[in-house]
């Protein structure tokens, strides 16, 4: 298992409760995976240097209950000073049904290369995983190896990642005006 949340959700199943689990994490080239000069990033990105970035990505986003996407419309729909956001995704394309409420939304669709993802987390503020479920968190460890600090749900895998408003927030699970503020 690459997380202890999901070292316990295995233990508690029928089909593993009697066998032995180990915890192996992810791992993560911190040689590669680390900051870009902000300024640069949102530069080569073509992004507005005044606004406020928030990144989302997943590879099937929009698509898979599991990763929040209804939760992330829901928490931005209650933020203020909605002229002053622009929101990032990379992952599946998001459709033009979805509306932000005026916010401008620049998708990069599926990024394959790391230098493109080091970019988008070095420019982004912040960087949302509204995961209902998520066994590690890949995004959030490469988000605060490239020093953007991450929102996410208490009771996932990104608990053993995110330090509580240290590199990110740990919001209470599925509580969409905590994950607001954070």
């Amino acid at each position: 298992s690459p997380s202890n949340w999901l070292s316990e959700k295995a233990k508690e199943s029928y089909l593993f409760k009697d066998k032995e689990i180990e915890k192996i994490h992810y791992p993560l080239d911190i040689s590669e995976w680390k900051p870009v000069d902000k300024r640069s990033a949102k530069e080569i990105l073509n992004v507005n240097p005044s606004k406020k970035l928030i990144l989302f990505g997943a590879i099937d986003g929009h698509l898979n209950y599991r990763k929040g996407f209804d939760l992330l419309m829901k928490s931005i729909s209650k933020l203020n000073n909605k002229g002053d956001i622009q929101i990032l995704t990379f992952g599946k394309k998001l459709n033009s049904e979805f509306n932000f409420d005026n916010i401008e939304v620049k998708n990069y669709s599926h990024i394959s290369d790391n230098l493109t993802l080091r970019l988008l987390y070095s420019a982004a503020d912040v960087c949302l995983i509204p995961s209902r479920f998520e066994a590690f968190g890949q995004v959030a460890l490469e988000s605060i190896s490239c020093g953007t600090p991450c929102v996410s749900f208490k009771n996932t895998g990104t608990n053993e990642i995110i330090d509580h408003k240290e590199n990110g927030y740990l919001a209470e699970y599925e509580d969409i005006d905590d994950f607001k503020d954070g």
